[in-house]
């Protein structure tokens, strides 16, 4: 049996199981914040415009906040528990955590998705996340099921 360098057994088919379980942990992390924003977007729609200088203590800035953090972990959780056939926790962790920061950088065209399209747009930038999610499921299964 051949191994690594740091003297694991190579798997080969490993390295799609992880791309996978990053992609699908970035997707369902961008869905969940993408949702956040809307809910955000609609409780400020419902109310007036807060006076200057209010402290970050509103539900704006908690679901902002708190769904960019949600979405975030969501994605490092996913990814970590869809990596299980990977043995090496280090490996497994630090692929969880780029699905973490490719979350970050995949939620960032939700500004520019507000900023055209509006609370419709939000939701419709979440519900391709969840789209691409439904099209990656059967390869995902798949790869649990390899040892």
């Amino acid at each position: 049996m051949q191994t690594s360098i740091s003297g694991e057994p190579t798997a080969p088919h490993h390295v799609g199981i992880a791309l996978r379980a990053m992609l699908f942990g970035t997707l369902m992390g961008s869905s969940l914040v993408s949702l956040a924003m809307w809910g955000a977007r609609t409780v400020q729609a419902g109310g007036p415009m807060p006076p200057a200088g209010t402290p970050p203590t509103s539900p704006v800035f908690n679901l902002v906040v708190g769904g960019t953090l949600a979405g975030l972990g969501l994605a490092v959780a996913v990814a970590w528990s869809l990596m299980r056939p990977l043995r090496s926790a280090y490996r497994r962790g630090g692929l969880a955590v780029v699905a973490g920061f490719a979350t970050f950088v995949v939620m960032l065209p939700t500004v520019f998705v507000d900023r055209l399209l509006g609370r419709p747009g939000l939701l419709g930038f979440a519900a391709v996340c969840v789209i691409g999610c439904a099209l990656l499921a059967r390869k995902v299964a798949a790869g649990m099921r390899q040892t």
